[in-house]
């Protein structure tokens, strides 16, 4: 895979990844302005953002730096293939996650949200 897909591939994990801690802290959020708010925590504008996810625009270095470090990981890590199977795995569980919160109720919306947040809590004892 060359650099450019590596952070694409990358920058979409994060991206679930953001998705994903974005919904368990407030059920409620708006899935549509998700891309507006990671554009902005990643300081770039969303249009370009769009952009980057789809793959019509390319991530230069600098650009890369500025998420990783907007984004609190480390440097290089968007140019680093990752485990591609358990990213493949992370991102059939929040594409499933996602269709079934969506298609859930309130209180089966919350109960969802119970059982990743009992999750959490359990494997941190």
């Amino acid at each position: 895979m060359d650099i450019s897909q590596v952070r694409r591939t990358n920058l979409l994990n994060l991206f679930a990844k953001f998705v994903a801690e974005q919904l368990a802290e407030d059920p409620s959020a708006n899935i549509a302005g998700m891309d507006r708010a990671f554009a902005s925590r990643v300081q770039i504008n969303n249009t370009y953002f769009s952009g980057l996810k789809s793959g019509s625009r390319q991530m230069g270095n600098t650009l890369a730096r500025q998420i990783e470090f907007n984004l609190g990981v480390a440097r290089e890590w968007l140019d680093t293939e990752h485990d591609s199977s358990q990213e493949r795995g992370l991102q059939r569980f929040l594409e499933t996650a996602r269709k079934t919160y969506l298609k859930a109720d309130e209180t089966e919306r919350k109960r969802l949200l119970d059982v990743i947040r009992a999750s959490r809590t359990d494997s941190s004892k």
